[in-house]
């Protein structure tokens, strides 16, 4: 599957922010739970294709995006770890620094942050009653359709389609670098570049030396980047740091000022959790956001990496959209015994009892759980010290995990 293509639009980089927060001033009305209340009921509605009703809504809002600078950064797997190294090395080097996660892990102010600290109850419900009324007033004119749509349906069934779909986000001159992909998705992504008349820079694998991975911490060498440290764990976070270097290169030819010592110290400091994430060492726990096959197919890379000769048992979620089958052949083989979930909170989410029966063709050895505390109340009674336990499949409920991971430890320490 496509990997990561990253584009900087080129415009005026004296000192800039990256992205940031729309700042205006409203009436007291809504308050931070009915502004959570409003943006869940819009979130139910699906999605329409097509930016028109946000230029529209933009509009009406200021185009508050005009006085703002971008990356974007596109792709099937790992856009959150390259979003994870740029930021932190932007924040390092003095610009203040905005992001938006979805899903989020631990609490839904996560989703939106500046150099990151999470948006304010206050802010959140401020600007959301602004947006609010400018929706409405949209409705009134009946510019808001919705429909709901699965991703495959809408992006491709071919490498040449879905990428095509992704270099959607490469506008005209702009720079753009790409993670390597396989030919047929790289002759897309190199044709919308000259179609747009973007410069465009490649990873080049051959120029990865020095690497050393570790539980602690990783390192390697890129280009005319020496013994560059990261902290974050996984077989696959080398390629996304590349990716993430190939756009800090990028951005100094534009006038960008990152210093070496900013750079060196964001990629060290970034962090990225529920991606190979350990979050005990005793026992040692791990949780993955591995959703797709490709995600999958990294995850048991990692595990083979650095837990050589381990028993693993699974906590193991996913929704029904996903293509789960595949996920389930790519790693149940090496499990000693998988505890099936049903994320909470999600209709999409497939029921632990219907995934139990799924990962009963490829590994007998499984069982469903009630919930996530039984899962992790489960799993700790088979394992034993020569254990690696693996938390993963929907990203939307590893924070909850987590959660039911530190309530097990503090209930058997009290």
């Amino acid at each position: 599957m496509p990997a990561n293509i990253v584009t900087i639009k080129r415009m005026d980089y004296n000192k800039p922010d990256f992205n940031g927060a729309v700042s205006a001033q409203i009436g007291a009305g809504m308050n931070y739970e009915e502004a959570r209340e409003y943006l869940d009921q819009v979130s139910k509605g699906g999605s329409v294709l097509g930016l028109d009703n946000m230029r529209e809504l933009l509009k009406r809002l200021g185009n508050p995006q005009d006085s703002l600078k971008f990356v974007h950064i596109s792709g099937t797997n790992g856009k959150g770890s390259v979003l994870a190294y740029l930021s932190t090395v932007f924040k390092e080097a003095g610009y203040r620094t905005g992001r938006y996660i979805s899903p989020t892990l631990f609490s839904y102010r996560e989703k939106i942050q500046v150099n990151e600290k999470f948006i304010g109850r206050e802010d959140l419900s401020r600007l959301t009653e602004k947006v609010k009324a400018a929706a409405e007033e949209m409705q009134n004119c009946a510019a808001i359709a919705s429909i709901s749509m699965d991703h495959m349906e809408f992006l491709g069934d071919t490498l040449g389609k879905i990428a095509y779909q992704k270099a959607g986000i490469i506008k005209p001159d702009t720079s753009v670098v790409s993670a390597m992909q396989q030919p047929e998705a790289m002759e897309v992504i190199c044709n919308v570049c000259r179609e747009r008349d973007c410069t465009f820079q490649a990873v080049d694998p051959e120029q990865i030396k020095d690497i050393s991975y570790g539980y602690e911490g990783q390192s390697f060498s890129y280009k005319n980047w020496e013994n560059i440290k990261i902290s974050l764990m996984g077989s696959y976070q080398i390629k996304n740091a590349v990716l993430a270097l190939e756009a800090i290169n990028a951005l100094r030819k534009l006038g960008y000022d990152l210093k070496d010592r900013a750079v060196y110290q964001g990629m060290k400091k970034a962090i990225w959790k529920g991606r190979f994430t350990l979050i005990s060492k005793d026992p040692v726990i791990l949780m993955d956001g591995a959703h797709n096959p490709a995600a999958a197919e990294e995850l048991v890379r990692s595990l083979k990496l650095y837990y050589a000769g381990k028993k693993f048992y699974y906590i193991f979620g996913m929704f029904r959209d996903k293509d789960y089958a595949q996920v389930i052949r790519l790693t149940a083989p090496m499990a000693e015994h998988i505890i099936t979930v049903q994320t909470p909170g999600n209709p999409r989410a497939l029921p632990a009892a219907e995934l139990k029966e799924a990962v009963a063709e490829v590994n007998p050895s499984v069982e469903a759980a009630e919930s996530l505390h039984m899962a992790v109340n489960q799993v700790m009674e088979r394992i034993d010290s020569d254990s690696v336990v693996v938390i993963f499949g929907s990203l939307s409920f590893l924070g909850e995990a987590e959660m039911a991971v530190n309530r097990y430890k503090m209930e058997v320490n009290d």
